[in-house]
């Protein structure tokens, strides 16, 4: 979490807003109600001018996905990637822009969305 909120500049607030006393962030809280939201609203251009830029978040992503980071990667598939829109939904499209690792296993999360193998 905190490697994120430091090399993507917009999530420090909504950080912050999920501390919970002295037991830190709920990891998949956070990324399910904040980081896939200011994600894909970047991506549509609807997200704040001073908020996460949806390139950089896939590339942490897919960085750390890649490096299958212990507590972090199960975050990202469950939650993150889990949590991209549908079809239909505004935001679809997105998950064109994964990089391998992250689209590897968005396929297997959602084997019936096309394009998948």
């Amino acid at each position: 979490m905190k490697d994120l909120v430091a090399k993507v500049p917009g999530f420090e607030e909504a950080y912050e807003a999920h501390i919970i006393g002295e037991g830190g962030v709920l990891p998949h809280v956070f990324f399910f109600v904040d980081v896939v939201d200011e994600t894909v609203r970047s991506y549509l251009g609807e997200g704040d001018p001073d908020g996460p830029d949806w390139r950089q978040v896939l590339a942490f992503l897919e960085e750390e996905s890649r490096r299958a980071v212990p507590g972090a990667y199960p975050v990202i598939v469950t939650s993150f990637l889990d949590g991209l829109p549908y079809q239909g939904q505004s935001g679809c499209g997105i998950e064109a822009h994964l990089g391998p690792v992250m689209a590897a296993k968005f396929a297997e999360l959602r084997p019936w969305w096309p394009g998948s193998p």
